[in-house]
Order: structure tokens, then C-alpha cells, then sequence
């Protein structure tokens, strides 16, 4: 037996830990640690097994003077020893096996495994205690013979080797968690940043985002507000920073909202809340999606319930929300010019409910045409229409109504013959004739009755009830316009 010398001893350690030490890769250094490992104590091989996910322990690294198809790539030691075994591995430290001594289960079934006269085997635990790789050194032949000293110094050298192993399995955990969140982040469809709550700088951009700046170089590092490019980005203020503050001004609260973002033109409802950030400075995060199409459909609904199918005016209830607004104030003048079309039944009668429907899309076309009534006409229901004003002359209104009788002169050419249609029309006036829209089409429709009871095709005021035809109303103002 060659007898190693304390100074020997010494020189391994400063090689060993100097390999450990050494910066680059910690796979390339370990096999030159088993191999000065080996050589020193003259043992036949060294080898590293970890443990994947399945837990299947897999050759990592080895150095070995023997075939290294001697030891297997990968070993099930989870099925091969009992949870006993293994709990009683781990509370062992290390397992030595010598040439000719009483061996336990444990240490006959681990020189079975490694088929080795000479084996120092030491278990790789993690921090919850659970086995996570194997570090051994071993030798066929049976004339090797280990002092104390060496055993405490193959031991001492298994342990910072180990110490090592378990670091790099928990970088490569922390690497494979990192690229597997990142994988995860970049393909929810959702778009992710991340902004330094006191500079309002971008830390973190997921890819989603990135490929609208053209790659992560051209947002890290830049104000959030950028991002958020907007028609309402005056509105939003600094990331809406604020909005996240509660009242004892702490960033507890979370807040969302939706803007049309500038980059793509798509409606995005965004999600902000505080936390902190790897290096434990305050951040917030902000995530996006894309309702556009969220937007469209609303959008959408919006004009069904608004608009109607046939003419393509505003409907009824448009009509009411609309007067309302416009009388929001309480001031100023309005006028609503009720009218429907005369004999519009003998239409349906004689030429069917066909040609009606197109008897009103033409008409509701006609009144948009012109620049007096466009942009001021629904269509209230059936056969009747609706015109509103606000803070419009006498004068000018009476230009309206002329314009609107115009349209009625001419016969209405249909698929299927040619109709002459006139129209009865009755103007309520606000505010003396109703404060709200539902009062003043009351008082309109009321009027607009009166002129059909008197033959159709007039138009006649409601005027608080009295019931003015258009010469009288034109008469208590003071002037007469010829129409």
C-alpha cells in the first residue's frame, strides 16, 4: 500500500478546489476533479448520476480506467433498494464498501449494483432531504487499501464535489422554471411588461409584446406610457400609477381598462397591480388582451339596438336618448318635426308589404340626402318619422320643413309601379311644449294627428295645446315666409 503524505493530501485539495473555483463551466471541470480524484487514491473510476424529473438517476459525468459500459446509464434506484434503504442511505452519509467485510441489504444490493470490490458512495440530497443524485468512486480489484486519513479525505473531497452537484441541479431547476414561465408567458396570448414603479422604465417585456417594438432591445428601458399609445394616454396619466394607490397611499389595488393601442390598432383591455420584483424593488405589471373583436361585437349590438335594420336610421330608442341629451343643459330652444306618410296602408294594400318596405328605405335615403334634415332624422316607427333641432330659428325651421315636403312631391318609383305619397307632419316645441323627449313627441304625434284629421298632407304646431297650422304659427310670429 502506497502510504499518501499530509502534504499530498493537501495538494488534492488545492486542486480540487481550485477546479471548483475556476469560472466556466462546472461540467468540465468535474471530470478533471475525478480524474485527479482517481488517480490519487488509484481507484478505477468516478462517476456522478442525477436524478431527472421521473426520478431515473443518469450517468452524468464519469472517469473511468475500465469499459464505462461497466456501470449503466441509467438506474431506477427508487425500484432497486426500499424507501427503507434509501432513507437509511441517506442517514449513513456515505457507504463504504471493503473487500471482505460482513456487508447489510443495503451495502450487498448498492455492490451488486456497481459491481465493485471498493466502492465509497455518497447520496446527493437536496434541501427538502429528498435523494437527488449519487457520487461515488470505485475499483474492481480487491488489493487496494485505504488508510483513515484517505477515507476522510476521499470523504472531504465526495462532500465539496457534491456541495457543487447540488448547486448546479438547482441553477439548472431555476433555468429549466425560468425558460419554462418565459414559454408559458409567451404563448398565452396575452401581452406582459413589466415597469419600475418609481422611473416608469420597462424591466421585462414578454415576446408577445417585444415583436411590436421590433425585438426586447427596443422596449427594456423605456417609459411605459410608450406602450400604451393611445387616444386616451393624456387620460391614463403615468401608467396609472395612481390608480393603484389606496387610501393610505400604499400600491395595493389593482386596476384595469381599455384603450385603442397605436402600434396595431387594436382594442386592448389592460390589468395593472404591484408587486415586487426579483431584485426587490416595487414594480408593477401590466397585461393586455385583445378585445377587438370584443369591441366589434359590442359595436355591433350596439347599432342593432340604435339603428334600424330597414332604413338604416336611428330608431326609436336612439331618438328618446338622443333628445334627452340634447335637452341636457335646459337651455336654448328645440323643436321635434313628427310626420308620417299618408296612405302608406293602400302602398301595403295594393302592392304588397314589399313594396312598402321599399317605399320607406327610399324615403329614409331621400331625407339623409339632403344637407337641411341629414344627420337629424329616425326613424320612430312603422311609417313615421321623427326630425330634432336645437337652438334652430323660426326661420330656419321653416326652411326645414319645406325642404322635408319637397321630397314628397315627386312620385316614388318602386319595382313594381310608380306611388304618389305626401306626408302629415306635427312639431312640438320645446320647452313649451314638454321638458323631455317622451313630452314633446307626446305633443308632436298629437299635432301630427291634427293634420291628417284636416286632409293630410299639413303640418300643423302643437303650440301648448292650441293646435296651429303652419300659416298660424307663421302669423304669431310676426312674419310670413312663402313656402
Amino acid at each position: 500500500m502506497k502510504k499518501r503524505s499530509v502534504g499530498e493530501a493537501h495538494q488534492l485539495f488545492i486542486q480540487v478546489i481550485s477546479k471548483l473555483g475556476t469560472q466556466g463551466n462546472l461540467q468540465d471541470n468535474i471530470p478533471e476533479i475525478l480524474k485527479a480524484t482517481c488517480r490519487y487514491f488509484q481507484f478505477g473510476c468516478g462517476f456522478i448520476y442525477e436524478a431527472s424529473y421521473e426520478k431515473i438517476f443518469k450517468l452524468k459525468e464519469i472517469h473511468s480506467y475500465y469499459d464505462k459500459k461497466d456501470l449503466p446509464d441509467s438506474m431506477d434506484i427508487f425500484s432497486i433498494l426500499t424507501q427503507e434503504q434509501i432513507s437509511e442511505f441517506i442517514a449513513l452519509g456515505t457507504a463504504v464498501i471493503k473487500p471482505g467485510e460482513q456487508k447489510s441489504e443495503l451495502l450487498t444490493k448498492l455492490h451488486e449494483l456497481f459491481s465493485s470490490q471498493l466502492l465509497v458512495l455518497s447520496p446527493i440530497i437536496n434541501n427538502e432531504g429528498e435523494l437527488i443524485g449519487l457520487l461515488g468512486l470505485s475499483d474492481r480489484r480487491g488489493d487496494i487499501v485505504l488508510s483513515p486519513m484517505d477515507f476522510e479525505v476521499a470523504l472531504s473531497v465526495l462532500r465539496a464535489v457534491g456541495n457543487q452537484v447540488k448547486l448546479r441541479t438547482y441553477q439548472t431547476w431555476l433555468e429549466n422554471t425560468r425558460n419554462a414561465l418565459e414559454s408559458v408567458l409567451d404563448n398565452i396570448a396575452v401581452d406582459i411588461y413589466v415597469a419600475d414603479f418609481s422611473t416608469y422604465e420597462i424591466i421585462y417585456a414578454n415576446s408577445s409584446i417585444a415583436r411590436l417594438f421590433d425585438g426586447q432591445e427596443n422596449i427594456i428601458g423605456k417609459p411605459c406610457w410608450e406602450v400604451q399609445k393611445s387616444e386616451q394616454a393624456d387620460a391614463l396619466g403615468e401608467c396609472v400609477h395612481d390608480k393603484l394607490l389606496d387610501e393610505n397611499g400604499d400600491p395595493t389595488k389593482t386596476y384595469s381598462w381599455d384603450f385603442l393601442r397605436s402600434q396595431d390598432n387594436t382594442w386592448q383591455r389592460a390589468t395593472s397591480a404591484c408587486f415586487r420584483w426579483v431584485d426587490g424593488r416595487l414594480a408593477n405589471v401590466v397585461s393586455s388582451v385583445n378585445i377587438t373583436e370584443n369591441k366589434n361585437n359590442e359595436e355591433l349590438i350596439r347599432h342593432m339596438a340604435d339603428y334600424d335594420d330597414l332604413t338604416g336610421l336611428p330608431n326609436r330608442r336612439k331618438l328618446i336618448q338622443d333628445i334627452d341629451k340634447l335637452l341636457k343643459g335646459k337651455e336654448g330652444e328645440a323643436y321635434v318635426l313628427f310626420f308620417d306618410l299618408d296612405s302608406f296602408k293602400c302602398v301595403n294594400d295594393d302592392l304588397g308589404h314589399q313594396a312598402g318596405d321599399e317605399l320607406l328605405v327610399q324615403v329614409g335615403q331621400a331625407l339623409q340626402s339632403s344637407t337641411l334634415i341629414g344627420g337629424h332624422c329616425y326613424r320612430h316607427s312603422g311609417d313615421e318619422f321623427v326630425l330634432i333641432y336645437k337652438d334652430i330659428t323660426w326661420q330656419r325651421l321653416l326652411k326645414v320643413i319645406e325642404s322635408v315636403r319637397e321630397r314628397f312631391i315627386d312620385p316614388w318609383q318602386l319595382r313594381d309601379g310608380i306611388v304618389k305619397c305626401t306626408c302629415s307632419m306635427g312639431i312640438s316645441h320645446y320647452p313649451s311644449d314638454g321638458w323631455d323627449a317622451l313630452d314633446l313627441l307626446h305633443a308632436s304625434d298629437l299635432a301630427m294627428y291634427a293634420s291628417k284629421r284636416k286632409g293630410r298632407n299639413m303640418v300643423y304646431f302643437y303650440n301648448m295645446g292650441q293646435l296651429l297650422t303652419l300659416t298660424e304659427w307663421q302669423n304669431s310670429k310676426g312674419g310670413f315666409i312663402q313656402m
